[in-house]
């Protein structure tokens, strides 16, 4: 947060002449004629000239200061845009043969986040790291890939090689661990109850407490801690 400019002046010192020769030796010595000593010509203590500190022309963006929260701000310009120039969505999920990518935005730095996902009888549970962030603070991208444990080419909900053992090769993600997922993108697309996914993203501020959470996807109340009906 940039401080209120502060502007210091120079407090004029009359010294009154007592008599004397009127020496220009430099010494203390209260005589008028002496340059020496509170030089109203010299520049170099209390420069008003100078301007590299607390330069009240500086028109940069301001420091974010708000409450971080999973979303974006499109009337914000230092938000990253899509190819159409429109900002992108605070929530993006996609599925490949081989892997699960995610990536969120939120307004207001992150010190991380959650990601849950739920379905199929199964739950996994990872952590996502912030990518790329905005130096005033407006906004944060985190992002995570998920590579597939076994991809499922016939659409049964289960890998190819692992089969229904597949479970055994899962690894949450974390900040030490890179993670994979269970999930294919038969479970990704479909809309079957059996199959279906739900997902959770929490997000933590710089002090790392709870800031915000969004849930969607199949069933919003599958994880029980009220994120819901947050905010």
């Amino acid at each position: 947060m940039k401080n209120s400019p502060i502007h210091l002046g120079i407090i004029g010192l009359c010294v009154a002449c007592t008599g004397g020769t009127g020496g220009t030796d430099g010494s203390k010595d209260n005589n008028s004629n002496d340059s020496g000593y509170y030089d109203t010509s010299d520049t170099s203590y209390y420069d008003t000239s100078d301007t590299s500190y607390y330069d009240t022309s500086d028109t940069g963006t301001p420091i974010y200061e708000g409450d971080t929260s999973i979303g974006v701000d499109s009337s914000n310009a230092s938000y990253p845009t899509d190819g159409q120039g429109n900002a992108k969505e605070a929530i993006n999920a996609s599925c490949s043969s081989h892997q699960y990518d995610f990536e969120f935005y939120t307004i207001g730095l992150t010190g991380g986040g959650q990601l849950q996902i739920e379905g199929a009888g199964w739950e996994e549970d990872h952590y996502i790291g912030s990518a790329e962030f905005d130096a005033d603070g407006w906004w944060d991208q985190l992002q995570l890939t998920l590579p597939h444990v076994d991809p499922d080419t016939d659409g049964d909900g289960y890998g190819d090689t692992y089969g229904s053992d597949g479970w055994k090769m899962q690894e949450n993600n974390t900040t030490s661990i890179t993670g994979n997922t269970l999930y294919n993108c038969t479970h990704f697309e479909t809309q079957s109850s059996g199959l279906a996914l739900t997902y959770q993203l929490t997000v933590f501020d710089l002090d790392n407490q709870k800031a915000d959470c969004a849930v969607w996807g199949n069933d919003p109340g599958a994880f029980s801690d009220g994120c819901e009906t947050w905010n």
